[in-house]
């Protein structure tokens, strides 16, 4: 029983070392500060970790006393992986490295009739990315892939990630298929990179684009239900709300964002009137889990602080803010990071 801890507190700590790595390089005396880890300890663990071939020595920092200071980081060739994010109007494709750093890209404003037609078109656009010359004939370790809730038609999310994840499967064998709404990745993107990082309270996340969902994030744990049934927390609209505003107006979505951010009197009026109804709801939601923040992404957050100000009208005393990650779907870093993460967990 003392060996099996042993073992289970030297893992535990392998995967720490690999979290802090992951946000950047860091000295051995940072690790140490950071993970309360004697030097001793911490060595065992880097050394393991680098026979492994996770991490690497990457410079050494000599201090203005005593005795050089190693600066290690996570080896970002070890594996590669895979994030595909699907937004109501766009699909992002991208491979990354063990760092998280982007190899290769695809991105465009596509939307697909059926979840056939997108499963097709992202294995296909994911094999080529992968001929890359530092990913040609290497293994795709992870691949997370961002559903949004109304899915695509506006199918069942349950049965369209199960159908996704065995055709994935199929094609990539051998690697680790992880499928996750887009509000369970964001939420983890907020709590790793952004406004929720040492944050405990609670907070209700909402993607202003296609259906309109949330999700509840408290004590670092996203909340979030299974089913996309009209107003619920997942489907708070019947209609995308990005076409009911070109329906409304007869203008593309990015020209009507445009001119609302210039501030055209009567496109924001228009605008203001056809958000209000699910703004109230958001509210509604957010007095009822009692939150602390509520935080706004998706496409209509660009519509900016003419917008947002209109917003706290509407919300009166309640807090909010708008998340770092509106020029990219919501779920991406949070599949990027898992997609890194789960790689390197793999490998221990």
């Amino acid at each position: 029983m003392v060996g099996k801890k042993q073992r289970d507190i030297r893992e535990n700590n392998k995967s720490l070392v690999i979290d802090c790595l992951l946000s950047s390089e860091m000295t051995t005396a940072n690790l140490e500060k950071q993970l309360k880890l004697s030097h001793t300890a911490l060595l065992k663990v880097i050394n393991e970790l680098k026979s492994l071939n996770i991490v690497r020595d990457y410079d050494t920092k000599h201090g203005e006393k005593g005795r050089p200071s190693r600066v290690y980081e996570i080896n970002p060739d070890c594996a590669f992986a895979a994030a595909i994010c699907l937004g109501e109007k766009r699909i992002e494709i991208f491979v990354v490295d063990m760092k998280g750093f982007q190899v290769n890209k695809y991105v465009s404003f596509l939307t697909f009739s059926s979840e056939e037609e997108f499963v097709l078109f992202s294995l296909n656009k994911l094999d080529e990315l992968l001929k890359h010359e530092r990913t040609k004939n290497k293994k795709l370790s992870t691949i997370c892939i961002s559903l949004p809730f109304g899915c695509i038609n506006n199918a069942d999310f349950e049965l369209t990630k199960e159908y996704v994840y065995k055709s994935f499967k199929n094609h990539f064998i051998n690697s680790e298929i992880d499928i996750k709404s887009n509000n369970e990745f964001w939420a983890h993107a907020e709590r790793k990179y952004g406004r929720l990082k040492n944050f405990s309270g609670g907070a209700l996340l909402c993607e202003l684009e296609g259906f309109v969902s949330c999700a509840f994030s408290f004590n670092k744990e996203c909340y979030i239900g299974k089913k996309a049934k009209n107003n619920t927390i997942n489907k708070l609209l019947s209609n995308d709300i990005c076409r009911q505003l070109e329906s409304k107006i007869k203008e593309p979505i990015d020209s009507i964002i445009d001119r609302y951010v210039k501030n055209e009197t009567i496109i924001v009026k228009l605008v203001n009137e056809e958000l209000d109804g699910v703004l109230f709801k958001v509210k509604e939601i957010a007095s009822l889990l009692d939150v602390d923040i509520v935080l706004f992404s998706g496409m209509l957050a660009k519509l900016g602080n003419n917008f947002f100000s209109h917003v706290q009208e509407i919300f009166e005393n309640q807090q909010f803010d708008v998340s770092p990650f509106i020029d990219r779907s919501p779920s991406f870093a949070g599949a990027v990071f898992i997609a890194s993460y789960d790689s390197l967990k793999s490998l221990l």
